[in-house]
């Protein structure tokens, strides 16, 4: 196993750097793999590829053919989950885990042991980009962890103390090479601050939401850490965030991308010009209308896992809109597809009284600078209604809610309306989405 992990290493860090025509053919001969084995041994998969019109059998002779496939939907995971497993390669499972996005529906994941030797090396080469070496301390702050084993106690996992450095980050729960994993039970500000403060970490790998709390925390009782740089990861988070981040911590600031069913996508480029998926080890399409989207345009990402055929996720559309980068080759120097900015969960995107949609991460942008809010959430319930969820000590003021009732009036151009109320404890620590839609739309 341990000659395997180390191939794994190698060819991440070799990759990172290979030209496109080099990436094209090795993203071919991933995906032929990865489909031949989903088509030998998940009949979910064999259905679906009988009725593509250019596959024979599990036949793929270019990346284009992918494209003849049909799109796989959170509905269809959710409907065909367990089937989506493959029995026959059950002997290389790794993990199990869940995740209930944003729908709420529970959806069990199985990871292959190839998958967690790759995740691992994506972490490792994306902390080694951001300037992070063997002997810096980093740690990493989550939620309980949904991974376990065959034959553990799942809740018991959950009830660990809050602090533990037994986190399974890595192939089979071993460690990654240099990261000191902090797992947080209750994101508790105080104690969370406390330790950060007593380890004096060079980089930190967290929300970014909890990271505020944590440095404002800090300023109001006048201490302060100062780590080389803050990775944020797990949500979106707008541009007045990434700058307070940066006067609260004095950090340089990078940022991660993945989701649950597929592990890490993509990480900030080292030039800072976007972000550069993991072309390598995921195969990712930005879509509009089910068509490729241009250089500067903004598409849904429908992705395909290359390492987990467990369980593989083929043209799976994420619910994530993306806007891509410029086109133009990167200053750092990678090849990897590049985009601009994630816009969030197309789902939260706001529909206004053309019924047009508006990002939800402009809106968030502008209640954040121009407001001062931080622990909040703006929720759309009609198209001139919107209702306004804050801590208490965050509760607007009169003033306040009438510049944000003039701005949604402005971009929603009709009359609106805003209600509040008070953040329940649960929403309060859930992950971040500032602002979101509830608005039926036909997209």
């Amino acid at each position: 196993m341990l000659v395997e992990d180390a191939k794994t290493y190698i060819e991440a860090f070799r990759n990172s750097r290979i030209s496109r025509e080099e990436l094209r053919e090795l993203q071919y001969k991933k995906l032929r793999r990865v489909i031949a084995l989903a088509y030998q041994n998940v009949p979910f998969y064999r259905r679906r590829f009988a009725r593509a019109s250019t596959l024979e059998g599990f036949g793929f002779r270019s990346l284009e053919d992918l494209r003849t496939l049909p799109i796989l939907e959170r509905s269809d995971v959710e409907r065909n989950g367990e089937a989506m497993i493959s029995q026959n390669l059950i002997n290389t499972l790794g993990s199990y885990s869940s995740t209930t996005g944003t729908s709420g529906a529970r959806i069990r994941l199985a990871f292959s042991r190839e998958y967690h030797a790759v995740t691992t090396a994506m972490t490792v080469r994306h902390l080694l980009h951001y300037g992070a070496r063997p002997w810096h301390r980093i740690v990493s702050i989550w939620p309980p962890t949904s991974y376990w084993r065959p034959g553990q106690d799942r809740d018991g996992r959950l009830k660990r103390d809050t602090f533990s450095l037994s986190f399974p980050l890595g192939v089979l729960g071993r460690p990654l090479p240099f990261l000191k994993p902090l797992l947080s039970s209750n994101w508790d500000v105080e104690r969370d601050a406390e330790v950060l403060r007593s380890m004096n970490p060079d980089f930190v790998i967290c929300r970014p939401s909890n990271l505020r709390r944590i440095g404002r925390f800090l300023k109001a009782r006048g201490e302060s850490i100062h780590p080389r740089g803050l990775v944020l990861t797990n949500e979106v988070f707008t541009q007045t965030c990434a700058r307070e981040l940066e006067g609260l911590y004095g950090s340089e600031i990078f940022w991660g991308y993945g989701a649950a069913e597929v592990g890490p996508m993509g990480a900030v480029c080292t030039a800072h010009r976007g972000l550069h998926f993991n072309e390598d080890f995921i195969f990712p399409e930005v879509l509009k209308d089910d068509e490729p989207v241009g250089p500067g345009e903004t598409g849904e990402l429908v992705v395909t896992s290359l390492h987990n055929p467990l369980m593989p996720f083929i043209r799976y559309r994420l619910g994530d809109v993306v806007e891509m980068a410029d086109g133009e080759a990167c200053p750092c120097g990678s090849n990897l597809m590049r985009i601009r900015k994630v816009l969030g969960r197309k789902a939260d995107w706001l529909m206004n009284s053309r019924r047009e949609q508006v990002s939800p991460l402009t809106v968030a942008d502008w209640a954040e600078s121009s407001l001062g809010l931080a622990d909040y959430q703006l929720i759309q319930l009609d198209v001139g209604r919107f209702l306004l969820k804050t801590s208490p000590d965050e509760a607007p003021s009169p003033s306040a809610l009438q510049r944000l009732k003039q701005y949604l009036e402005s971009t929603m151009e009709t009359d609106v309306v805003v209600e509040t109320s008070y953040r329940t404890p649960d929403e309060f620590w859930s992950k971040s989405r500032p602002v979101l839609s509830r608005v039926t739309l036909s997209r």
